[in-house]
């Protein structure tokens, strides 16, 4: 989930037989701008949009067109995009919003003034149906399938929405903010030791787990499944960094720790984005990282301010001033291309594999090496040979001695410029795969 300072306050905010086949791959995508694609404008004109949280195909967020003062408080509309059929609908209907959206899935919750009754609302998008929780009336509320966390008199809170439990699960004794959720999985920050640290809860155990324990502040932590983000303020509050801790293999990642601030990280499949002034104050960009390949990208590339990136798999959304108005827009980080086909000899048997490897510009990607790969299962893979990709992106394996009944596929190793990579599998015909000659 994304992270935002909303009125100077942190807010939470919520990619056949033997004949000739050609298969799409679906590998691994790293943060790399070979795979990254175009920038969309999903919002435009005059005005304010911002506070973008993605979840699949749809884009939560704040429109500012009909501000007004309720309560003594800044309210506005809250609008989700459906990226898949273009439609933008309007949840509030008047706009008494105080705070950014949260969506998963088919839900959006938000908090909201609406009639004199302050509370956090929930949408549920197809239903067509909305209402107000039944739990404290609070803010900075993010949501993840059933699961919500929010903020409330100074304390993390999470509620279940199939059970109604809502519990307290940061300590009384400590003043706790900004927190995100990701299935059972609660973090925030808290000042329990005399400066800001990030916990996690599972809600499932209740077991706590201290992610930071250090002298300087750690603020703005996000989650995905087990993959905590935070800003890091060790090296003083004007050097800002991005750190990223497993809690399933307990691997902590420096992310970002260029000499300038790197803030507002959001993660999502082991993709990190965040806002980074290495280019200047003036000209905050968006940077993602991918944990798996350790590469990073520049995900904004014009002048000026962009800000409050969301991820959801492979899509970036964030906030712009490029052109009129204040607006959203989006990168997809998207898979190459890696066909796949085969040709059968006289007897049967498969005479040669072949295909192509582009990224996603439709640019053939050259001096790849990718490796043949067969299997009697579907489990236990053997290298079979080895190919290199030609200028035109393609390749060939000239493997006569492969026959009988079984599976094969293409893999791309991967570098630290391209990603690892598998094509779609294929079945063999036949009694068994009787060759072992290749190299493993």
């Amino acid at each position: 989930m994304a992270r935002e300072f909303f009125r100077g306050v942190v807010r939470a905010v919520l990619a056949a037989g033997l004949c000739t086949a050609a298969l799409a791959a679906v590998p691994p995508v790293p943060a790399s701008a070979d795979w990254l694609g175009a920038q969309r404008a999903l919002t435009t004109g005059d005005g304010i949009r911002q506070w973008p949280s993605v979840s699949g195909h749809r884009v939560a967020y704040v429109d500012h067109a009909d501000d007004r003062m309720l309560a003594g408080l800044t309210s506005f509309d809250i609008r989700v995009l459906d990226l898949a059929t273009g439609r933008d609908r309007l949840l509030t209907p008047e706009p008494t919003a105080t705070g950014p959206a949260s969506i998963s899935g088919d839900r959006v919750v938000w908090p909201d003034r609406g009639a004199g009754d302050p509370g956090i609302w929930l949408a549920d998008l197809d239903a067509g149906t909305s209402r107000r929780l039944d739990v404290h009336p609070g803010d900075n509320v993010t949501l993840s399938g059933t699961r919500l966390c929010y903020e409330y008199d100074g304390r993390v809170w999470a509620a279940d929405l199939r059970t109604g439990r809502d519990t307290a699960v940061s300590p009384a004794t400590a003043t706790a903010s900004s927190c995100d959720v990701s299935g059972n999985l609660v973090v925030w920050q808290d000042d329990r030791g005399g400066d800001l640290d990030i916990y996690a809860r599972n809600l499932a155990t209740g077991v706590e787990t201290v992610v930071t324990d250090d002298p300087a502040d750690q603020s703005m932590s996000a989650v995905d499944d087990d993959v905590v983000v935070w800003q890091d303020a060790s090296n003083g509050p004007n050097d800002l960094d991005i750190a990223a801790l497993d809690l399933r293999t307990g691997t902590r990642t420096a992310v970002a720790d260029e000499a300038s601030s790197q803030f507002m990280p959001d993660v999502s499949d082991g993709r990190v984005v965040w806002m980074d002034e290495r280019l200047g104050h003036g000209n905050t960009e968006i940077y993602a990282y991918d944990l798996a390949s350790d590469i990073e990208t520049r995900v904004t590339t014009a002048e000026g301010w962009s800000g409050d990136p969301a991820i959801s798999g492979g899509r970036i959304v964030y906030e712009d001033v490029t052109g009129r108005g204040h607006n959203l827009y989006q990168r997809v980080l998207t898979p190459p291309q890696l066909s796949i086909s085969l040709a059968s000899d006289p007897d049967g048997g498969l005479a040669a594999v072949s295909g192509f490897i582009y990224d996603v510009h439709g640019v053939p990607v050259v001096s790849a090496d990718l490796v043949l790969e067969t299997s009697a299962d579907g489990r236990l893979w053997q290298g079979r040979g080895m190919a290199t990709t030609a200028g035109d992106g393609s390749y060939t394996f000239v493997v006569p001695e492969i026959r009988g009944s079984g599976r094969i596929r293409v893999r791309a190793p991967g570098s630290p410029e391209y990603p690892e990579g598998v094509s779609r599998t294929l079945r063999l015909p036949g009694p068994g795969i009787v060759s072992a000659n290749a190299p493993r």
